[in-house]
């Protein structure tokens, strides 16, 4: 065979944890080894990708666990509030992509 184990042999000898480990590692060395122009537009789409889950996140858990994005029989103050946050950081989230993404040039460029 070869010096990787094969997965049943993982499997019972409860090695996994050591290739997760070992990938980790290889993938932080591969990442710490990049251009800096690559390195750069991966930052900007994790940069990006983190502020847009953190923005669906807050306002699902304000639509959804304090229920302010139903009516229940009428509309309520809080219904409206909610819905103004909303768009209002919705908004806010557009124009903080438009700057982030505002200096990028494509590589080779």
């Amino acid at each position: 065979m070869g010096t990787v184990p094969t997965l049943s042999k993982c499997l019972l000898n409860n090695c996994t944890k050591l290739l997760n480990a070992a990938a980790i590692t290889e993938l932080y060395i591969s990442i710490i080894a990049m251009e800096p122009e690559v390195k750069a537009f991966l930052l900007l789409i994790i940069q990006s990708l983190s502020m847009a889950i953190l923005w669906m996140m807050v306002n699902m858990t304000a639509g959804i666990y304090f229920n302010l994005a139903f009516f229940e029989d009428k509309l309520s103050v809080w219904n409206i509030l909610y819905y103004i946050f909303f768009l209002g950081t919705l908004v806010l989230l557009i124009i903080y992509f438009r700057k982030k993404w505002k200096g990028f040039k494509e590589i080779g460029e």
